[in-house]
């Protein structure tokens, strides 16, 4: 079982820059940078944090010409896998935090996650510049995981339906 701080509960849609610094060291615990830059991961991030490029590493998917679509789940296994995330890690996504298109992409992850069936997902409220502001610790360079078996269980309660997208519209 994991013990967590008592500044966010481990169903919270949304953890603190303190309870993220209260947490590092935490086992199970794998905090996901996603910030686009590597770059800017490389310079600084929260402690043994990975990172993903929502763009770049197949968070989505062009299916039916459609762009934005979510992946098979046998692919986004792999890359949930690739970066060192098994069933039982609490996930905290890590955005920017510097305006709506970050917090947009966290929100997106955090959805796909779910979707997958893993509720441990929170967001880091205000993201890496709510976490600089503590002046908490960082860490430079690049981050290396371990190959982990990730696996879904999926949710298609979770996806909406043509008719969903355009009832909502018409009211």
């Amino acid at each position: 079982a994991i013990l967590f701080t008592a500044h966010a509960g481990a169903a919270e849609p949304l953890v603190d820059a303190a309870w993220v610094k209260d947490n590092i060291a935490t086992d199970n615990v794998v905090f996901l940078n996603l910030r686009g830059n590597p770059r800017a991961f490389q310079a600084a991030h929260i402690p043994d944090a990975r990172w993903t490029s929502y763009g770049r590493h197949g968070w989505r998917a062009k299916i039916n010409n459609v762009s934005g679509m979510l992946p098979p789940t046998a692919k986004l296994e792999a890359l949930i896998g690739r970066l060192g995330i098994g069933n039982e890690d609490h996930v905290v996504l890590a955005p920017a935090g510097w305006d709506a298109t970050n917090m947009g992409i966290a929100t997106r992850i955090y959805w796909t996650f779910k979707v997958l069936g893993h509720d441990q997902v929170p967001i880091l409220d205000g993201g890496m510049t709510a976490y600089r502001a503590l002046s908490a610790a960082l860490q430079q360079g690049t981050a290396s995981a371990t190959l982990t078996e990730f696996k879904a269980y999926f949710r298609p309660a979770l996806i909406p339906s043509t008719d969903d997208v355009i009832s909502a519209r018409q009211k």
